[in-house]
């Protein structure tokens, strides 16, 4: 008898724990939803992809910060810088004439303060 009271108060306390942990993570999620969406930039997939030779790149920045916006081929080597300069918050895009390179797959790499994102494009001549 003292056994089943004991595993009755046991299992109490280890379903309040359980459901405390759970809220609390449903907290810690949704605040991480909620910086992620505020805080951070988002690069947007090029327009037309495959391209030839000319493609148009939007992003978004949530706040005023330094953005850099670079084209890396596919062995990692920089091939172009487009942006990197202090921008205000806002959609921008940037147009970029790939008319002197190779046709193959870039990375196009956006930093942003905390804000980091890699898209492929494909320049198809």
């Amino acid at each position: 008898m003292a056994f089943k009271q004991l595993w009755r108060v046991f299992y109490f306390y280890y379903s309040l724990d359980i459901f405390l942990h759970l809220q609390h993570y449903n907290i810690l999620t949704s605040l991480v939803a909620i910086f992620k969406s505020k805080y951070q930039g988002i690069l947007n997939q090029n327009y037309p992809n495959p391209f030839n030779p000319i493609t148009v790149i939007h992003y978004q920045l949530p706040v005023d910060c330094k953005v850099t916006l670079k084209v890396f081929n596919i062995l990692g080597q920089e091939v172009v810088t487009l942006v990197d300069e202090f921008q205000d918050a806002g959609y921008k895009l940037i147009e970029w004439n790939a008319r002197n390179y190779p046709s193959g797959i870039y990375y196009v790499k956006m930093n942003a303060d905390v804000f980091r994102d890699v898209k492929k494009v494909v320049l198809v001549k």
